[in-house]
């Protein structure tokens, strides 16, 4: 019989965080898009949290991404009326956790995310000139100021209705307002 004693030294190595995502999401132009992701470290760590559009080192516009430091990550997307094209735009986001003991470690989820914008009627905006007011004058003074009507995606003008006009008060239904 013999023996012999020997020591082994395991190493502890360093893993990859990962990235829960839950899919895609379609919104409207207009609309407020909240997209929540979940990172864990199989080491206890926290990872810090990111996002980007595929193929590209940033967002879109109207795109935010709040890391919120335990893990968890909110992308916000408020697409503006350009931003789904004739019927819809498509985004691809990828979200990616970085290693909080070694910053080289960083892995991007899975697959990116698609996000569907779609095509919303935009509502028609109000322009004053010189000022939306407040206009101020005097008993049988006067005031006039010009509106102008603007709608991007009509194929006609909008028009303009002023309800409850003040006495004594005109408007050409076309762009100027006159009280006296």
């Amino acid at each position: 019989f013999d023996s012999e004693l020997v020591l082994i030294t395991i190493a502890d190595t360093n893993r990859v965080p990962f990235v829960v995502t839950t899919g895609s999401r379609s919104i409207f132009e207009g609309d407020v898009l909240q997209y929540t992701i979940l990172a864990t470290d199989p080491d206890g760590t926290i990872p810090s949290l990111g996002a980007r559009l595929d193929g590209l080192d940033s967002l879109a516009t109207n795109m935010t991404f709040f890391d919120s430091g335990n893990g968890v990550g909110v992308l916000t997307f408020s697409p503006d009326y350009s931003q789904g094209g004739a019927s819809s735009e498509f985004y691809f986001v990828r979200f990616f956790a970085t290693d909080a003991v070694d910053t080289l470690l960083k892995v991007d989820a899975t697959a990116p995310v698609q996000i569907e914008v779609k095509d919303k009627n935009a509502p028609p905006g109000l322009v004053f000139s010189p000022t939306a007011g407040p206009y101020n004058t005097i008993e049988g003074g006067s005031v006039s100021f010009t509106v102008a009507a603007s709608d991007f995606d009509a194929v006609l003008p909008p028009t303009i209705n002023v309800l409850n006009p003040p006495p004594n008060s005109t408007f050409n239904g076309i762009q100027s307002f006159k009280t006296f």
